[in-house]
C-alpha cells in the first residue's frame, strides 16, 4: 500500500471514529438529562422563552405609559414593531426547538 493512501486512510478512520465518539456522547447526555435536552437546546429555549415575556411586558409597560396629549417620539413608533419582531422571532426559535 502507497504510504499516502495508507496516511489517508487512518485520516478517515480517526476523523470518523471521533465522529461516532461525538455523537455517542450528545446521545448520552441526552439520555441522562431530565427534560431529554441537551444543555443547548434548554438555554436556547430559556432565551427564547425569556425573549417573549420581556417583549410581552415591554409592549403592556408603553401602552401604559402612552399619553395622548403629548407628541409620539420616533423611538416610540419603532418600539410596537420590535416588539412584534423579537415575538415572531422568538416563536419561530420555540418551533425549530420543538423540533430537535
Amino acid at each position: 500500500m502507497d504510504p499516502l493512501t495508507a496516511v489517508s486512510l487512518a485520516a478517515a478512520i480517526v476523523q470518523f471514529t471521533d465522529y461516532g465518539v461525538r455523537l455517542l456522547n450528545d446521545s448520552v447526555r441526552v439520555y441522562r438529562s431530565v427534560s431529554g435536552m441537551t444543555t443547548q437546546v434548554v438555554e436556547l429555549k430559556t432565551i427564547s422563552d425569556e425573549l417573549q415575556q420581556l417583549s410581552r411586558s415591554i409592549q403592556e409597560k408603553s401602552k401604559q405609559l402612552a399619553d395622548p396629549r403629548r407628541p409620539i417620539r420616533e423611538s416610540e413608533q419603532n418600539l410596537p414593531r420590535l416588539c412584534k419582531t423579537c415575538q415572531t422571532l422568538s416563536d419561530e426559535m420555540a418551533d425549530a426547538i420543538a423540533r430537535l
